[in-house]
C-alpha cells in the first residue's frame, strides 16, 4: 500500500509524494525522514527549522511534532495527506516579520474604516447614491489612506475588466469588501456595497481551506481594537 502526501509551503506550487505502508496501517517513515524528504524535496536548507501541520476531519489546525502524530493519522486512514509546512524564522527576523504584519493588520483595519464611513457619510469624490452633491464632507482625519480607498472604488465603477478577467485594482477592493463584511455585526442594516450578500456566502460555504481567510479576520479585528484604543480620547 502507499500513501500520497502533498505538500503545500507558501505560495509556492504544492507537491506531492508517496510513502509505503505497511500490513499494519503505519507509514514506512518516521518523522524525521518525513522532514528529510520535505526539505529535500522543497530545496530548503538541511538545517531549516520546519513546523508541519495538517487539518484534521473537524477542520481544525493539528501539528506533526513526532512519530505519535503520524501513527495518530494514519488511523483515520486518510485518502492523502495535505501538510503545511512553514519555515521558523530567526529570532531578529521572526519579531521584524511581527511587526510588520502588524502593520499590515493596523493598515487593513484602517482601510475598512474609511470605507465604512465613504459609504455611509461621503468624503470628497466619492458619496453614497443617495446623498446630495452639495452635503458632501471635506477630506477626513485619515486622508491619507482613505483617498486610496476611493480610487479603488471610482476604478472598480469604471473598470471593464472587473475581477472575472483578472483586474488586480478590483480584485484587491472586493477582498476589502469581503473582509469588512467578516467582520460587521449589522450586515442588515450597513451601507457597505454587499456586505449581507458577502456574510450569506461565507455561512452557506464554511469551507476547511477557508483557515487562512478566517486567520486575517481575527488579525484585522485585532487591530480594529487596537485602533480603537489607540484613537479613544483620554479621560480627565
Amino acid at each position: 500500500m502507499e500513501q500520497f502526501i502533498k505538500v503545500r509551503f507558501g505560495d509556492a506550487p504544492c507537491d506531492s509524494f508517496s510513502v509505503d505502508v505497511d500490513d499494519n496501517g503505519k507509514l514506512g517513515i518516521d518523522i524525521l525522514g518525513l522532514r528529510t524528504k520535505i526539505l529535500s524535496r522543497l530545496k530548503l536548507p538541511p538545517d531549516a527549522d520546519l513546523v508541519l501541520t495538517y487539518y484534521d476531519l473537524e477542520g481544525d489546525v493539528v501539528a506533526l511534532h513526532e512519530d505519535g502524530d503520524l501513527h495518530a493519522v494514519m488511523e483515520r486512514r486518510p485518502e492523502f495527506l495535505s501538510i503545511c509546512v512553514q519555515m521558523r524564522l530567526k529570532k531578529k527576523k521572526r519579531r521584524r516579520r511581527q511587526e510588520e504584519d502588524q502593520t499590515t493588520y493596523l493598515k487593513l483595519s484602517e482601510a475598512m474604516e474609511c470605507l465604512e464611513h465613504i459609504c455611509t457619510r461621503g468624503c470628497t469624490i466619492v458619496r453614497p447614491y443617495d446623498m446630495e452633491p452639495t452635503k458632501m464632507k471635506g477630506p477626513c482625519s485619515k486622508f491619507s489612506t482613505c483617498k486610496g480607498v476611493q480610487l479603488l472604488i471610482h476604478h472598480f465603477a469604471m473598470c471593464k475588466k472587473r475581477v472575472n478577467d483578472g483586474c488586480l485594482r478590483c480584485k484587491r477592493l472586493w477582498q476589502l469588501l469581503r473582509l469588512h463584511s467578516s467582520i460587521c455585526d449589522r450586515p442588515d442594516s450597513c451601507r457597505v456595497p454587499l456586505c449581507r450578500q458577502f456574510k450569506l456566502r461565507m455561512q452557506q460555504e464554511e469551507k476547511k481551506d477557508d483557515a487562512r481567510w478566517k486567520l486575517l479576520t481575527r488579525k484585522v479585528l485585532k487591530a480594529k481594537i487596537i485602533l480603537s484604543l489607540i484613537s479613544a480620547p483620554l479621560e480627565n
